[in-house]
């Protein structure tokens, strides 16, 4: 299909958003963001951010929130979607694209401090949301996306000056630097040297997909601040769109599931399947059955085949204490959780142990070095 260029459609929705622009004053210190009645928690992912008079706000924030988009981002792309319509930002080459392949050379998203930023008035205006930038509130500055019954934002200023204070309060104590007191230099004493395992990688790897336990492990995972990649069928994929898309908006990666013979179908299939359910594709890939030989042919990266490694509910018990052993034996390690009922358990009982030990757990990418070995 051809590449449509909608600067028309671009400048529209600039037209019905110009008269935003004037209400927006310079940057302030610190912005609450609102979604609906909903006041986010003041933090670097959910501070907007004023560009030659423009309001653009992280991405990460639709995701999840109650105005009904589906959220998935990676390192250089932000995919929002809601009710059949979609956008994907990309910072690689500075382009914007709607689901009929429309690019809007007028706009453009925005990285900063390690965020991919995205213009708010292009973003209500395409989902039929709206937004406005109140500054009547007494604590802060709020900038308020809204869609459906809400409150007035007269209204809701009123209703949320005491939490929006206690919200300010609690930041300001989290960034005030204590001054410094002189005290006496006491003398040292002889302390044991704790175990520390922080130049230790660890990657954490979770095959299948599960409507009641996959939402679990997410849970999991957010609680311990960790992410996974998510090896997924084409299958898997088809039956939980929205998990899957759910998987990639909370950070998390996905990679490819070959679980029979066929290698290179299974993988063909479920790379169309990740296409087709978030416009976005993956080189990472393992196999469940077979040795992961055709992954090269296939141009894929093979994390792990077989499933010698694999702790599932009739291997976890007696593998933790060993996989803790092998983790602090290496410099890299990936430890594979196969998705059935007492993965929940299994998965909180590593991650507590990775915590304990301070191993540096990151997400699985198609750079990343992985030790295939153990």
């Amino acid at each position: 299909m051809a590449k449509k260029i909608a600067s028309a459609a671009a400048a529209l929705i600039l037209g019905v958003s110009i008269l935003l622009f004037a209400l927006v004053p310079r940057a302030e210190a610190v912005v609450f963001t609102v979604i609906n009645n909903e006041i986010l928690d003041l933090a670097p992912d959910t501070q907007p951010a004023f560009i030659d008079g423009r309001i653009f706000v992280p991405g990460s924030i639709f995701a999840g929130s109650s105005l009904g988009v589906i959220m998935a981002q990676s390192r250089q792309q932000i995919f929002l979607y809601k009710d059949g319509k979609s956008l994907k930002f990309s910072v690689a080459d500075d382009t914007v694209q709607d689901q009929d392949e429309n690019f809007y050379n007028n706009i453009k998203p925005v990285y900063l401090n390690g965020r991919i930023y995205v213009p708010l008035d292009f973003v209500c205006v395409y989902f039929g949301f709206t937004f406005s930038y109140i500054t009547s509130s007494p604590v802060a500055p709020i900038v308020r996306i809204k869609y459906g019954d809400v409150l007035s934002d007269a209204v809701f200023t009123d209703a949320a000056e005491s939490a929006m204070r206690s919200r300010l309060n609690r930041y300001e104590e989290a960034v005030a630097t204590p001054t410094p007191s002189v005290t006496p230099t006491p003398t040292p004493t002889p302390t044991p040297t704790p175990i520390y395992y922080g130049d230790v990688s660890v990657y954490v790897a979770i095959t299948g997909l599960d409507g009641e336990i996959t939402p679990e492990q997410l849970d999991l995972l957010d609680r311990y601040e960790a992410r996974a990649c998510f090896f997924l069928s084409a299958e898997d994929m088809d039956a939980s769109p929205d998990l899957v898309r759910r998987i990639m908006g909370q950070g998390h990666s996905v990679g490819l599931l070959a679980e029979g013979e066929d290698e290179a179908a299974e993988w063909r299939a479920a790379s169309q399947a990740l296409l087709r359910h978030t416009v976005s594709r993956t080189l990472l890939a393992a196999s469940a059955a077979g040795d992961g030989a055709a992954a090269e042919e296939a141009g894929l990266r093979l994390c792990f085949a077989g499933d010698a490694d694999v702790l599932s509910k009739d291997r976890a018990s007696g593998m933790l204490e060993e996989t803790t052993k092998l983790l602090a034996a290496t410099d890299t390690a990936t430890v594979i959780i196969k998705t059935d009922e007492e993965s929940p358990r299994t998965l909180e009982g590593m991650l507590e142990l990775i915590r304990r030990g301070g191993f540096d757990v990151r997400v699985m990418l198609e750079t990343s070095r992985l030790d295939q070995g153990g």
